[in-house]
């Protein structure tokens, strides 16, 4: 074997293992939260956890990883709303779905909002779709619909530290419905 298919075969395992590794904690932060073992994930993933640790070197490059394409769903919905829809009505309807997206892994909301204040991996990935939301915060706040003194970053960071359903993972939603009424100006 020659060391440029030697290289070619490690470049192909390290793809596999990592899209393993993906699927994995998919599976294993849906059904157990994401603050499971890391282990458990490099397990289902049929790796070793010095695999794992290579690819991801902490649960919150993971969780970023995971919450990457969560993310841009949420940039493009931004996107849409703001083009479709009333002001106000952009923001609950993506603030609803921002919900949603929390609840994917249970105990992810935590990272999330806690992710807002530094540079986090979870932080770099949501950038996207927080930039997204802070416009149509910024369009229904110039329309008189939003109270002007508080931020994107802070009524996500709200919303991500609610409480939650215990059945859904989502907000509750009478504290959901508080938060909103709260941004009316």
């Amino acid at each position: 074997m020659t060391a440029r298919s030697d290289a070619e075969t490690r470049r192909a395992d390290a793809v596999r293992n990592r899209g393993a590794l993906l699927a994995a904690g998919e599976r294993v932060f849906a059904r157990s939260g994401a603050e499971v073992p890391m282990e458990e994930v490099a397990r289902e993933a049929g790796v070793g956890r010095g695999t794992l640790y290579r690819h991801f070197p902490s649960r919150e490059h993971l969780l970023a990883a995971l919450m990457e394409g969560q993310a841009a769903q949420l940039d493009a919905e931004a996107r849409r709303l703001r083009a479709e829809a009333p002001p106000w009505e952009a923001v609950t309807a993506w603030l609803r779905r921002y919900d949603e997206a929390l609840a994917r892994f249970r105990g992810a909301a935590a990272h999330v909002g806690a992710g807002f204040a530094g540079g986090t991996p979870v932080a770099a990935a949501c950038h996207p779709m927080r930039t997204a939301f802070a416009g149509l915060l910024d369009h229904a706040r110039s329309c008189g619909q939003v109270r002007p003194d508080i931020t994107a970053e802070q009524v996500l960071a709200l919303v991500a530290g609610l409480p939650k359903d215990a059945a859904t993972g989502r907000a509750q939603s009478q504290c959901l419905d508080i938060v909103l009424r709260g941004l009316r100006a």
